[in-house]
């Protein structure tokens, strides 16, 4: 896979850490492709899980692509390449505070 540069926001870190800690329901909206017809959502009670979903679906993915591996290694600068492959990747969640 080809290592594409890939800049994440330090607030977005912040707030993952800070979400996946506080247990927040997230609703991962996934568009796979630039189709509309590959759109779906994840449901998870925190958004830790929903980022593991991610990592998950890449490792699906990985496995799809080379079905003769049974040892697949990458680094984060793959997973980062995947998640801007997608058509679109949304997460909403829930804010106990505002209760929203």
């Amino acid at each position: 896979l080809p290592c594409v540069p890939c800049v994440l926001p330090l607030s977005l870190f912040s707030q993952v850490k800070m979400a996946a800690a506080g247990g927040r329901h997230t609703i991962l909206l996934i568009q796979m492709t630039e189709r509309a017809s590959t759109r779906t959502y994840h449901d998870y009670d925190t958004m830790g899980r929903a980022w593991d979903g991610v990592v998950k679906m890449y490792e699906t993915r990985l496995k799809e692509l080379n079905p003769h591996l049974t040892d697949i290694t990458y680094d984060v600068s793959h997973l980062f390449a995947f998640i801007d492959s997608l058509g679109d990747l949304s997460a909403l969640a829930y804010n106990v505070a505002a209760r929203m």
